[in-house]
């Protein structure tokens, strides 16, 4: 069997295309992210993704237009179907970005109607500019599911599927002289778009279960940030730094905590500490990342088992108090914990119910509900 066609990305619409080391995302971590499971043809719990993506782009003032999102998905539902693939992990990044010289800048007079006229725009989405522009770029031929990153405008020219959305004024015009051209570094620039940058991996099969996960405290701790709490943003130092404990310590997973000493989340996942009479998780109102399986857990999938799942601050004494521990992300899934420091879980009982109920919702028609969702919007 040949080798499947994996790793593969687009950016800014073009399929292998690279990012400038000019970048925002790339020199400051100015963007979000979403990491998601893609199986047959759907990307799983692709709406809860979305909801956070569209919060997150709300919050940081990035623009953010769905159909830009769904344009650059169907690419690699495409290029996956077309290579028959049927499972990958897929990462899309969305990063705050200037507007390129060759795009023409919107006049004064069209910034201030469409802010003034358009307001936030419709479903939450930033004005839009037009959008006219010829491309300079050669497209090569495309294969499977490789696209042309090109999409024809309503007046009959083309624009990148990925890169010309949402651009709006954000910090003053040029006339009040401070912010925009003529400032550099974290200033964002004047004309802001969202550049797409998708990215395809292989991943374990679904269904399998990992085996429980050998835990450690981290000795890092998270600092309070509201005004990035529960983002899912493209700065993870934080992460990368308590990843090396975990390594070196052998283990599978770090709990990371508070300033306060509370626990907060996992390095790379949430977590759920099981009582016997209820579920709980701790709050990421100050720190950590707001995960969509999380999300799903608190929403769908224990009620659904019958089981209450509250949202409160856990101690590490309460952390051993609980039969049971586990951890969640939209890769894994449910992942149940073996051990913390000294102390042994000795149930997986929740888990196993919830993550029976996870593959059920995930194998019902995408017509039932929102859990899945066709690239294809």
């Amino acid at each position: 069997m040949a080798p499947l066609p994996l790793p593969a990305h687009w950016y800014d619409g073009e399929f292998g295309g690279a990012a400038s080391i000019a970048s925002r995302a790339f020199r400051y971590g100015d963007g979000l992210f979403e990491t998601m499971r893609y199986r047959k043809g759907r990307f799983h719990l692709l709406e809860l993704h979305l909801e956070r993506l569209r919060d997150g782009c709300a919050r940081l003032h990035i623009p953010y237009e769905r159909e830009q999102v769904l344009a650059q998905l169907r690419m690699g539902d495409e290029y996956l179907q077309g290579h028959g693939i049927d499972e990958a992990c897929a990462r899309l990044t969305v990063s705050r970005e200037d507007l390129p010289p060759s795009f023409p800048r919107p006049t004064m007079k069209e910034r201030e109607s469409s802010l003034v006229e358009g307001g936030a725009g419709t479903n939450g989405e930033s004005p839009s500019f037009p959008r006219k522009r010829e491309s300079s770029l050669a497209q090569p031929a495309p294969g499977p599911g490789m696209g042309t990153g090109m999409k024809s405008g309503t007046d009959g020219t083309e624009s990148k599927s990925g890169g010309t959305g949402g651009i709006r004024e954000q910090v003053g015009s040029r006339e009040q002289g401070g912010a925009g051209e003529n400032r550099r570094g974290y200033f964002p620039p004047f004309d802001v778009r969202a550049v797409l940058a998708l990215s395809l991996t292989p991943c374990a099969p679904w269904g399998s279960v990992p085996p429980p996960a050998k835990l450690i405290y981290c000795a890092l701790r998270l600092p309070p940030q509201p005004a990035l709490a529960g983002l899912k943003h493209a700065n993870r130092l934080e992460q990368v730094l308590a990843a090396r404990e975990v390594a070196a310590a052998g283990a599978d997973e770090g709990l990371l905590r508070g300033l306060s000493g509370t626990v907060v989340c996992a390095v790379s996942a949430n977590l759920f500490a099981a009582f016997p009479d209820e579920l709980v998780t701790p709050p990421v109102d100050s720190c950590g990342v707001d995960g969509v399986m999380r999300r799903h857990v608190l929403r769908h999938l224990a009620p659904a088992a019958g089981l209450p799942a509250r949202v409160a601050r856990l101690s590490p004494a309460d952390i051993e108090r609980a039969p049971e521990l586990f951890l969640t992300n939209a890769l894994i899934g449910i992942r149940s914990a073996a051990s913390c420091g000294g102390h042994r879980f000795t149930s997986t009982a929740a888990a196993d119910k919830l993550r029976a109920g996870m593959l059920a919702w995930a194998e019902a028609p995408a017509e039932s509900g929102a859990q899945w969702m066709d690239a294809a919007g």
